[in-house]
């Protein structure tokens, strides 16, 4: 799940970004209400945290009613300090699904927020037609609300990391993705660093999802990235090496023997 995170405060950004990363959660964080409603335009976002501090409360108030006017279907969370319970109440009317106080452990933030989420999720009238909440690449689901993973139905036991990385390679589906990409959009950081940490993840999923099935889904491009394949695009490229064959072999048969 990806959340747009928009805090003031530098060091209160960085701490609820890491404690967010190490869970479900993929992060991109603001530092201004013009940057919050810029990354909301250019992003989607299942979840988005506001911060009420240092901030007039007729400000965070129009903030809140334009993000949900944008989006009926994410998330909307305020960090509510300082706030009373009538601008907290104005908050839930303006669409605010939760408030939270300081202090709070960010374990229980991560849990709020994600609950938060799946109730949009399956409140969306996308969802409902089942367009969003379920991905499906041959015999491989992954259900985005209830946060299951199974193929020919057999239950699937997933890391958060290993969820997410699964999710952006079935929205990616037959498409190559370079190590990069898939750092900056699982682990939202860049390849300097960190050159092992795809690697050892793709293997560890190929252990649960393809391990015991006769067709892998998860192949790797040597010295560029992965591809995810669905067991109908493998069917379709084993026939179509199959008739390749076939066609090798007409052709052989019809050269005419030499004088």
């Amino acid at each position: 799940m990806r959340v747009l995170i928009f805090l003031h405060r530098s060091d209160l950004r960085k701490r609820v970004a890491g404690a967010l990363n190490s869970t479900d959660f993929v992060v991109d964080s603001v530092a201004s209400a013009k940057e919050c409603l810029q990354s909301a335009q250019l992003t989607r976002h299942e979840g988005v945290l506001v911060d009420s501090e240092f901030f007039v409360f007729e400000d965070v108030l129009a903030l809140v009613r334009q993000l949900r006017e944008e989006n009926s279907n994410q998330a909307l969370f305020v960090l509510a300090r300082y706030l009373d319970l009538e601008q907290r109440l104005q908050l839930f009317e303006a669409g605010v699904d939760d408030c939270m106080s300081e202090p709070f452990f960010a374990s229980e933030l991560a849990v709020r927020l994600g609950h938060s989420i799946s109730l949009r999720q399956a409140a969306s009238p996308l969802v409902q037609s089942n367009t969003v909440n379920v991905l499906r690449s041959g015999d491989l689901e992954l259900d985005l609300v209830r946060r299951k993973t199974g193929r020919s139905g057999k239950r699937i036991s997933l890391t958060p990391k290993e969820f997410l990385l699964l999710e952006y390679l079935m929205r990616n589906a037959n498409r190559p993705l370079t190590r990069s990409m898939i750092l900056e959009h699982v682990w939202n950081t860049s390849f300097e660093g960190m050159p092992n940490v795809v690697d050892v993840c793709i293997s560890s999923l190929r252990s649960k999802i393809d391990h015991g099935f006769p067709h892998k889904l998860i192949q790797t491009n040597r010295g560029f990235g992965y591809t995810l394949t669905s067991a109908t695009g493998l069917s379709l490229e084993a026939k179509g090496r199959a008739g390749r064959g076939d066609r090798a072999h007409a052709r052989t048969k019809c050269i005419p023997p030499t004088s």
